[in-house]
């Protein structure tokens, strides 16, 4: 077929966006070869033709079929794989966190002892102190009496 003899490109005008075509085409002819006719498939095939057949699409049938069972194989001991490795590392993770856990509470229990015995400490120290100063208000009290008796018997009585 010929493009130029069937159809006509006219160019009608330049616009902002670029240009417009018309397309003409011509009337359809009788004359034209109609559309392609099927080749003709022998089906005539013998009794023997049509069993090999079968046996070759069984055969394709059953290499298909082991096919994708060694495919669902291969996945599933990908699987197991996965998972051991998986369940390999939760219980590394276990492990790990559990030895951290225990160290923390090593930590907090030997610093809460620490805080105990400075406590302790400073309770004892305070009592000391305490006792220091209780002695030393009982020694001024009885120096005070002492010294007031003393001033008695002198005769030089202090009014307070």
């Amino acid at each position: 077929m010929d493009i130029e003899n069937d159809s006509a490109i006219i160019n009608s005008c330049n616009s902002p966006g670029g240009q417009m075509m018309e397309i003409l085409f011509s009337e359809p002819t009788a004359d034209k070869p109609g559309t392609l006719k099927p080749t003709k498939v022998e089906t005539s095939l013998t009794k023997e033709a049509i069993q090999a057949k079968l046996k070759e699409a069984e055969g394709r049938r059953k290499s298909y079929e082991l096919s994708r069972i060694e495919q669902v194989e291969k996945h599933l001991a990908h699987q197991k794989v996965v998972i051991e490795n998986q369940e390999k590392q939760n219980v590394e993770f276990m492990k790990k966190a559990e030895e951290e856990n225990k160290a923390r509470m090593m930590k907090i229990q030997k610093n809460r002892e620490a805080i105990i015995a400075e406590g302790k400490l400073q309770a004892e120290e305070n009592e000391r102190k305490l006792r220091e100063v209780l002695e030393r208000a009982a020694r001024l009290k009885q120096q005070q009496g002492d010294g007031a008796a003393s001033n008695a018997v002198n005769g030089n009585e202090e009014t307070e």
